[in-house]
């Protein structure tokens, strides 16, 4: 199994995120796992419009919604992933 991190510099917008991520997805590409949130830095990953072209390219995505619900009015709002990781207070 190969793994792969997809490089997003801190002061990247929604185009350079979505453009990080997609750049890192090949033929050989089965399955990503996307922070909707990340920990480290509190970066708001466009979820829906990554998982659209994961979707389109044939590639399952689960998105760890963990930081999402105290942050996001509607952490899963249209979000069409196959899974989503979330933790309820």
């Amino acid at each position: 199994m190969d793994e792969e991190d997809a490089p997003v510099t801190i002061d990247a917008d929604e185009d350079g995120v979505v453009d990080a991520v997609t750049a890192q997805m090949s033929e050989r590409t089965s399955f990503i796992v996307l922070d909707q949130i990340t920990s480290a830095t509190a970066m708001l990953f466009t979820a829906q419009r990554i998982a659209a072209e994961a979707h389109r390219r044939g590639i399952h995505i689960l998105v760890d919604g963990a930081h999402a619900p105290a942050q996001l009015a509607d952490p899963v709002g249209g979000l069409q992933s196959d899974w989503v990781g979330q933790q309820f207070p």
